[in-house]
């Protein structure tokens, strides 16, 4: 069958009440359910994972209205990775509104992992790259990076997560914080109740936190080679706490020894992750 999902099936998948699919229907036209001869409601594939990022979207904090236009401006899949536009982040318009705008339309694309992976990054790794080469000055990439930072921190917060805890966070002195953040999203995504600990946590503060909220599992982002050493002690400051599955992803995590180093993408690694600590 074409349209193989009723009404209470697309409720289950996604969450969502009946009232609400209804009303999304009828107000914003996010989709037109296939019906039967009877007037009962089916769906398609596709119109399950439409309804999916609007969910996202508007649990992130876009109202719905807005939520429906960034679908109808979107194809809703996302292209392969070298057709991906990781320059939009530099060209946009320095304020944040359309900063914001462009993320908002970007995230309508696809599933949020995919997103991330295929887009986000990558995007700021260019961005990363024009502050290095002096082409990016430190007040439009700290513009950009809030903007980020906040529709990130928007889609954590909608998230809801009741499985096994991991500490999540930088070392000490190391401030690359959007790949943790995002990492963290993706864990929650996946039902691990994160332990958000941010940018900057020193090796005794990780201590503190493996006493005494007793994760599964810590991940300790290393994003440079300046962050290896502080890193390393958390690492051990972690084992000496009695955490057994310690992970460590970024750019430079392989200078960092007495870990787990995370596979590339944060999806994948958000995957390891969780894989890891249901068994624990």
């Amino acid at each position: 069958m074409d349209a193989p999902h009723s009404i209470g099936d697309v409720a289950r998948v996604t969450g969502l009440p009946i009232a609400t699919l209804r009303a999304w229907e009828t107000r914003y036209r996010v989709v037109e359910p296939h019906r039967h001869d009877s007037g009962i409601r089916r769906y398609d594939d596709e119109q399950v994972a439409r309804l999916r990022r609007m969910r996202d979207l508007v649990e992130a904090g876009i109202p719905p209205r807005k939520a429906a236009q960034l679908l109808d401006t979107t194809s809703g899949t996302i292209p392969p990775s070298g057709l991906l536009d990781h320059e939009a982040l530099l060209r946009s318009p320095r304020d944040p509104q359309t900063l914001e705008a462009l993320i908002d339309q970007q995230f309508a694309q696809g599933k949020v992992e995919t997103v991330i992976d295929q887009w986000l990054m990558p995007s700021l790794r260019r961005v990363g790259e024009a502050w290095s080469a002096g082409d990016l000055d430190v007040a439009t990439e700290h513009l950009i990076s809030a903007a980020v930072m906040h529709r990130l921190a928007a889609f954590y917060a909608a998230a809801r997560a009741s499985g096994p805890r991991v500490a999540v966070g930088l070392p000490a002195k190391a401030r690359h914080e959007l790949p943790a953040l995002a990492l963290a999203l993706c864990l929650r995504r996946l039902d691990v109740n994160v332990i958000y600990l941010g940018a900057d946590v020193p090796a005794q503060s990780w201590q503190v936190v493996a006493h005494r909220y007793r994760p599964a599992a810590a991940v300790v982002g290393v994003a440079t080679v300046a962050d290896v050493d502080s890193g390393q002690q958390a690492v051990r400051a972690c084992h000496a706490a009695g955490l057994r599955h310690v992970f460590v992803g970024g750019r430079a995590a392989a200078g960092v020894d007495e870990a787990i180093t995370l596979p590339g993408t944060l999806s994948d690694a958000a995957a390891a992750i969780a894989a890891t600590v249901a068994k624990a």
